[in-house]
């Protein structure tokens, strides 16, 4: 709706992108800030606000393959992206 009312702005699908991160829907999330940095590449709240959604992606796929190192570098081994993306039965 507010595309429409005003047109299409980088502030608007970073909003969708962090109600999509709250409701822990991340995939979806990772796809407005993708449409926010588009229109705004430098747009670092949007940039930010993705990686916290991939983080918490990846965990919920598989958070036996995530492991956090000195000073909070999280690094993922082996993580299997494959199939439909979907999250039903991980944690």
């Amino acid at each position: 709706m507010s595309n429409e009312h005003y047109g299409v702005h980088h502030v608007t699908y970073y909003n969708l992108g962090i109600c999509n991160h709250w409701l822990e829907k991340y995939k979806i999330g990772i796809e407005f800030f993708d449409e926010s940095l588009k229109l705004s590449p430098t747009y670092e709240d949007a940039l930010t606000w993705k990686n916290k959604s991939l983080v918490l992606l990846l965990a919920k796929i598989n958070s036996t393959n995530l492991r956090v190192e000195d000073g909070g570098v999280v690094n993922v081994i082996d993580v299997n992206l494959e199939g439909d993306g979907s999250l039903e039965g991980t944690r």
